[in-house]
């Protein structure tokens, strides 16, 4: 099942679907997908998916769970738990838990902690990076890798 959000909706209880397109603005309490594209704003409480990728520029105010993420450059995001994530330049990403995670050129991350690896453009501003044993969720991801296009 696909939703397209072109615009802006509030939704007062959870939202769940297959793919979500969202180009503007959505609120609700908790988004679950398998595959999530954001472009523009979205306020929740989790957005929860396989496979999440926050548009160039767009806002997340929540915490994205999910296997891969992809944070677009000149993006800005609150707190970010996955298997494999990547911060594209320019970006902004308040908290990152990740079990591999690259940060490009020019982006700021807050607290990153990670497991297997991270890699930190010299560009990059990470205010704390700290290695872990697990995250904080318990995630259940197959055949993981972020595309690098």
């Amino acid at each position: 099942r696909l939703i397209d959000i072109s615009g802006s909706a509030k939704i007062t209880s959870d939202l769940e679907a297959g793919d979500v397109n969202i180009s503007g603005a959505l609120k609700c309490h908790v988004l679950k997908a398998k595959r999530v594209k954001l472009a523009g704003g979205v306020e929740a409480e989790r957005v929860i998916a396989e496979e999440v990728e926050v548009s160039k520029n767009s806002e997340v105010r929540g915490v994205i769970i999910a296997c891969r993420v992809i944070i677009g450059k000149g993006a800005e995001v609150e707190h970010v738990i996955g298997h494999e994530v990547r911060v594209r330049s320019d970006a902004e990403v308040d908290k990152i838990e990740a079990y591999r995670v690259v940060v490009e050129s020019d982006s700021e991350v807050g607290d990153l902690a990670y497991i297997e690896k991270a890699e930190v453009s010299e560009d990059a501003e990470v205010k704390k990076i700290t290695r872990i044993d697990k995250l904080s969720v318990d995630l259940k991801c197959v055949d993981v890798s972020v595309k690098t296009q």
